[in-house]
């Protein structure tokens, strides 16, 4: 008999978290699953700790992949393509989830209509390299603005979120060109088809920490993956100047952080052209102009109210 959930694991060099991560998928209160962990091609001893579960417990698959992917699309896809369950979760091989996780979403898919196509849950953010954390609770927005509050941004990291198999089927698989805005993209794809919902407790731990991959995207590279997804979705965008101006502005406020200051401006200036209303631009373009220091400290202190 098939499992009712496939859980898909992505790793590569995960040996300081799968340990947590695997157990707290064998702790969950909804047993009916089979756990899939592709490995990226891991050099540490990921592979060996992940064979040491199999012993254990014969619902968990290891596919141990021959070359490094360079993102986790690859090995989600992978996965995904090797899943038998009517259910996909997703898991970050560095998070891990609390006991109720898969019993709460299930839940909720079981008292809703066939067109909810994925759910997701409530974070607690942990920083380990601050020991911090935060509540991230997702809001709750009419149905008719899904689409335009996920093109707004991700709001979801794949731990929270759970999807049918059949709406993989028809969207078709996680776009392997994006390095870090997969989940974001997906969701977007998702969305213009099917509707969202969520349940509102946390149900997962997200670790931030050096290691992360967006810890680690230059800004080069998250100009160019974002320039990517304003070319994916230009069509949508032009409906929406104002979030595609927000889009713009926030880029823009990262570069001059960085010490780019030019591309900030550049960034600033195009966001005012697209949608002249958005007046944060201007005194940000204006600040950019002023002095670089007044705006590290004013983008920095903003960040830090994220922890707060």
């Amino acid at each position: 008999m098939s499992p009712k959930v496939s859980i898909i694991i992505p790793t590569y060099n995960s040996e300081k978290f799968i340990d947590r991560t695997i157990k707290s998928v064998l702790n969950q209160t909804f047993q009916n699953f089979e756990l899939i962990i592709v490995d990226d091609c891991s050099v540490d001893n990921t592979r060996k700790m992940i064979r040491e579960f199999q012993k254990q417990d014969d619902r968990i698959k290891l596919i141990a992949l021959e070359k490094n992917s360079g993102a986790p699309a690859h090995p989600k896809n992978v996965g995904v393509k090797n899943a038998t369950g009517e259910y996909i979760a997703f898991l970050d091989h560095d998070d891990e989830w609390l006991p109720k996780k898969l019993e709460k979403q299930l839940e909720l898919f079981k008292n809703s209509s066939d067109n909810l196509g994925f759910v997701g849950c409530n974070f607690l953010i942990i920083d380990d390299n601050r020991n911090k954390s935060r509540e991230y609770c997702l809001p709750s927005w009419p149905r008719e603005k899904f689409f335009e509050r996920f093109l707004l941004g991700n709001i979801s990291s794949s731990s929270g979120i759970m999807i049918k198999q059949k709406v993989l089927d028809r969207i078709g698989g996680f776009d392997e060109k994006l390095k870090f805005a997969d989940d974001w993209d997906m969701w977007l794809r998702i969305s213009k088809h099917f509707d969202f919902d969520f349940v509102s407790e946390i149900l997962v731990r997200y670790h931030l920490h050096s290691t992360n991959v967006t810890s680690n995207v230059g800004i080069q590279k998250e100009l160019k993956e974002f320039e990517y997804m304003f070319h994916k979705y230009q069509n949508d965008f032009k409906n929406y100047s104002n979030i595609y101006s927000i889009h713009l502005r926030k880029l823009g406020s990262k570069c001059c952080a960085n010490g780019q200051i030019r591309n900030g401006q550049k960034c600033y200036v195009k966001s005012i052209k697209v949608y002249p209303l958005n007046l944060k631009s201007y005194l940000y373009l204006l600040l950019s102009l002023i002095g670089v220091r007044l705006f590290r400290l004013i983008y920095q202190f903003r960040e830090s109210l994220n922890f707060r």
